[in-house]
């Protein structure tokens, strides 16, 4: 797990007869790229872009979450994306993986979304 990348994703295509998710990055600013996870392409609606604090593991030929998530309304996109770059700067901690998992914890719990997985077929 030491190679798992943590960051606000925003999805942008769920393929749930697949089990794919197409994220992009938001804290990174890469090109967009594509996930298998069954949980969350069978829970979240695409339409509204919803964003996701989660781990990314890259493998080949596929990439996938670690299981960890926090689900936020795309309508905070703006304040999230600039609190957590406040919050970030403040921790006194040196590891940047565990300083975006401490912070988005924080704002999980004050502004997340309610989320649970259903059981998936």
């Amino acid at each position: 797990m030491l190679q798992a990348q943590s960051s606000l994703f925003e999805v942008q295509e769920i393929n749930a007869e697949n089990s794919t998710l197409r994220l992009f990055d938001l804290l990174a600013d890469t090109e967009p790229f594509e996930i298998v996870d069954l949980g969350l392409s069978q829970s979240l609606k695409a339409p509204n872009r919803p964003l996701v604090f989660t781990r990314i593991i890259r493998l080949e030929p596929f990439n996938m979450t670690t299981g960890l998530g926090f689900i936020f309304s795309p309508n905070h996109k703006d304040y999230l994306l600039s609190r957590s770059r406040k919050m970030i700067k403040k921790l006194q901690i040196e590891d940047p993986a565990i300083k975006r998992l401490r912070v988005f914890f924080h704002l999980n719990r004050k502004e997340g979304l309610p989320s649970s997985f259903d059981h998936v077929r």
